[in-house]
């Protein structure tokens, strides 16, 4: 299934906060996308996840899912490149982005982002948005304080 929205053109640059302009990408809120990566990998850059069932692993601290290379090869992206820590989160703003064109702007596009488009495991999903929510309120305190940090580190 081809994913709707284009990934980032200049995806293995970044210039500031990492989390601040991949979420600017797709008009998301960067504290979502941290809580997302904290919930993922809690964050490391060179998180490799276990090879999955349908021989898929996920790669880098948003674990994106190399399931998208077929289409990311199409803009220049290589499995190498979901290890840069630029080029993984401005990738997981796209798949949040794709799945909220998909879901809507709700906490099923967060289940999406863990389990797929296609995915009918609810319960998975119901799981990790727990987890994401508990992690979002988290950033959320910490941004009305002023107290995130560059990397998204709590």
């Amino acid at each position: 299934m081809a994913l709707l929205a284009s990934p980032p053109a200049t995806a293995d640059v970044c210039k500031g906060n990492i989390f601040n302009e991949a979420a600017a990408l797709y008009h998301l809120d960067p504290d979502l996308l941290r809580a997302i990566t904290w919930v993922e990998s809690r964050g490391v850059p060179g998180a490799v996840g276990p090879r999955l069932p349908d021989g898929h692993r996920a790669w880098g601290a948003a674990q994106i899912n190399d399931v998208h290379l077929p289409e990311l090869v199409s803009y220049g992206v290589t499995q190498r490149d979901l290890l840069n820590p630029c080029v993984n989160l401005k990738l997981s703003a796209w798949v949040l982005a794709n799945c909220i064109q998909a879901k809507g702007a709700t906490w099923a596009a967060v289940g999406c982002y863990n389990t797929g488009p296609g995915s009918t495991n609810i319960a998975a999903q119901a799981r990790y948005v727990r987890l994401v929510q508990r992690a979002y309120a988290g950033y959320r305190a910490q941004s009305a304080l002023g107290k995130v940090a560059e990397g998204g580190a709590r």
